[in-house]
């Protein structure tokens, strides 16, 4: 059994990596909170290794990991960054599977095993980085606008005093013409 779930995980971790680039952090863990699939790879499978006993995700996010474990799914805005989380259903899984389930014994998944988290991790660094980012656009593009309103209002201005001014002439012009 513990072949079939390594299987089943790997097969998971290889889905999971094709879409963990970027800056959200895809996360897949275990009911006690040990990485299977993890932002760095010297963090993954720590329950398999006892000097890494203490390298998990509930020791790293202890708060975070009380709320989630508890949960099916949900979102979590945290200081630290937001925390998206979906429980993956073996057992649906496996009802599902027909096929799957005839090829592999799969009575090795316990309600432990049943209870692995699915996390996105969007770090607040990377967050202020994007604003920050954005912000910086927006107040480029802001200045751009301000400068270009300044000079189409001030042309506009010059446009109305030329019109002013040779109105004035004109008037001028009669006027004198009509003095003499």
């Amino acid at each position: 059994s513990v072949i079939i779930v390594n299987y089943l995980a790997q097969e998971l971790i290889n889905v999971l990596s094709k879409y963990s680039e970027g800056n959200v952090q895809l996360m897949l863990l275990n009911h006690a909170g040990y990485w299977i699939k993890a932002p760095r790879p010297d963090l993954e499978w720590g329950f398999m290794f006892p000097e890494r006993k203490d390298t998990n995700f509930s020791k790293s996010f202890p708060d975070v990991w009380k709320l989630i474990s508890n949960q099916k799914s949900g979102r979590l805005e945290h200081p630290e960054g937001i925390f998206n989380y979906e429980t993956i259903d073996f057992e649906s899984i496996k009802h599902a599977n027909e096929k799957l389930n005839q090829t592999f014994s799969l009575t090795a998944f316990t309600p432990e095993f049943n209870n692995w988290k699915l996390v996105t991790y969007l770090p607040k660094d990377t967050m202020n980085e994007a604003i920050g980012s954005i912000r910086a656009r927006y107040v480029l593009i802001a200045g751009l606008l301000i400068i270009l309103s300044a000079v189409s209002l001030f042309l506009m201005y010059q446009t109305t005093l030329n019109r002013y001014n040779q109105r004035q002439a004109r008037l001028s012009q009669a006027y004198c013409a009509q003095l003499t």
